[in-house]
């Protein structure tokens, strides 16, 4: 859709030029057009290469999980070695991310969505065994998360846990033009990105940056 709302934009601009020098322009838009279906033809097939090696790529994280079910701590110091995500970890957090076993996520191959997926050891802080955050780009981008049920007396304010509050990512032109929600909303597509393509491959490498 925005290629076409772009590409009239084009023909309309081509309009106004001198009558002489419309039909190169316009062969040249041509031109331009056949480059985006090429380039629109590259995208499928680059998702469709993608969602094949995230199989792979789950398979092995799996195997992991397994290896790592009952290491308490480990996504503690993960998350905490990691610049972004250390900044949303407070001390209030840490017990409750000591029972955290296993963070994934999934991609939806027929839209442009992913979720993340943090799973919990038995723990005394809350009900859930399973929190997900939910990314849907587009306009507007859409952050969807997990009710958390808290067991009495524990809840946990703000910190990491407010992560998983839904949130709306409006288009603004600018950072200036950003809303106090519009600013928490990237913060949270920035986090939600980190973990995806940082932290839940490369788990290991920030647990060890320690030592």
């Amino acid at each position: 859709e925005e290629l076409k709302a772009q590409e009239q934009k084009a023909l309309e601009a081509a309009s106004l030029l001198p009558e002489e020098e419309r039909p190169l322009i316009h062969s040249i838009l041509e031109l331009q057009k056949h480059r985006d279906e090429v380039y629109s033809e590259y995208l499928s097939e680059l998702r469709q290469l993608e969602n094949k090696y995230e199989e792979k790529y789950c398979e092995i994280y799996s195997e992991r999980a397994q290896l790592l079910w009952n290491k308490e701590g480990y996504w503690l110091t993960v998350l905490k070695n990691n610049e972004l995500s250390s900044s949303f970890v407070y001390p209030q957090d840490e017990e409750l991310l000591k029972h955290l076993a296993d963070i994934k996520y999934y991609s939806d191959p027929q839209v442009d969505s992913f979720t993340l997926q943090f799973e919990f050891r038995e723990n005394p802080f809350m009900h859930n065994s399973v929190l997900e955050k939910k990314y849907t780009l587009g306009k507007p981008s859409k952050a969807q998360g997990t009710e958390i049920h808290w067991k009495e007396g524990q809840a946990l304010e703000g910190g990491f846990f407010k992560y998983f509050e839904s949130r709306v990512k409006k288009a603004a032109d600018s950072d200036e033009d950003m809303d106090e929600e519009n600013l928490l909303a990237q913060e949270d597509f920035e986090l939600g990105t980190e973990l995806r393509d940082e932290i839940i491959p490369n788990s290991v490498l920030y647990y060890l940056k320690d030592f």
